[in-house]
């Protein structure tokens, strides 16, 4: 375990790990277990880290393919110059500053280290952000809500305030006249965003949904957007296993026969991802 260790919550910096977990179940095992024991700390229950899971290792490049305004070639290079030309995981944490002591055992995870993601930098008059150790505090500051105005990416504040369920900046931003149904780079949605994320608790689960019920609700939503290879928000829910974000999309609408490019059903990604119980969920309403 480290010997010394700081977290900072401060926008516009992102905390990236790298490892060899290759489905989501050894990966969540091993967040809820082992990393508190290994890095020093346990996240905030409402702010969960980001992830993604590669059934086999591939360059490092394409594992972060997934999560926009990372500076790539930076954290590519930093890896392979570590010995990790390839893994198959990483789990990332928005607005985090995080630092440890090096600690000479093995661990389940290979801390990458702390990358600015430059589009989420504020300018500064913003409000000086406090500093925490062990005890993460992440109420979000409060951006100017109101524009549909671009980042690198072609992300909007309504899909960054999605992706982290902060309903009430979400509100604001819709109350203010942000577009839901403006897309990114790789034609996401606000909706899609908020699906993106897994969950590590009922309550996080909750807030999860309440996001997706008030995009679906805002002017203008289509509770069935296609992406650039046609996947859905059900779909990204399903293969993630978010059972009460999936259960609001169905409950909104949400085509349950819709296929994406691999030829897949909602459904089907359930399953082949172990969800089986969600998987059983969907198919149970494909029958009604």
């Amino acid at each position: 375990m480290p010997t010394s260790y700081n977290n900072q919550r401060a926008d516009g910096w992102q905390s990236i790990w790298i490892g060899r977990h290759r489905n989501e179940v050894d990966l969540d095992r091993y967040l809820s277990g082992a990393f508190k024991s290994e890095f020093g700390f346990d996240w905030p229950w409402q702010r969960g880290p980001e992830f993604d899971v590669a059934v086999e290792p591939i360059p490092i490049r394409l594992l972060l393919s997934s999560f926009p305004n990372l500076p790539v070639d930076e954290i590519e290079a930093f890896a392979t110059g570590n010995g990790w030309a390839v893994a198959s995981s990483v789990v990332l944490f928005d607005r985090l500053k995080y630092n440890c002591s090096p600690a000479g055992t093995m661990r389940g995870m290979f801390f990458l280290g702390v990358f600015p993601q430059k589009a989420l930098q504020r300018p500064v008059e913003r409000e000086t952000q406090e500093t925490e150790t062990a005890n993460l505090d992440f109420q979000d500051a409060r951006a100017e809500p109101g524009t549909n105005s671009r980042r690198p990416h072609g992300t909007t504040d309504l899909m960054e305030a999605a992706r982290a369920h902060d309903l009430m900046r979400v509100l604001a931003l819709l109350t203010a006249g942000s577009d839901v149904a403006l897309r990114d780079d790789r034609g996401h949605t606000a909706l899609h965003y908020s699906v993106r994320m897994q969950v590590v608790s009922s309550a996080h689960a909750a807030e999860q949904a309440a996001c997706v019920r008030m995009l679906v609700d805002a002017d203008g939503s289509d509770v069935d957007p296609r992406s650039d290879t046609n996947e859905t928000p059900l779909m990204i829910a399903a293969r993630t296993g978010l059972q009460a974000s999936a259960k609001a999309l169905v409950e909104a609408g949400a085509g349950l026969a819709a296929i994406n490019d691999a030829g897949q059903t909602a459904e089907q990604l359930a399953r082949s991802s172990g969800h089986q119980g969600l998987a059983d969920y969907l198919a149970s309403n494909a029958e009604a």
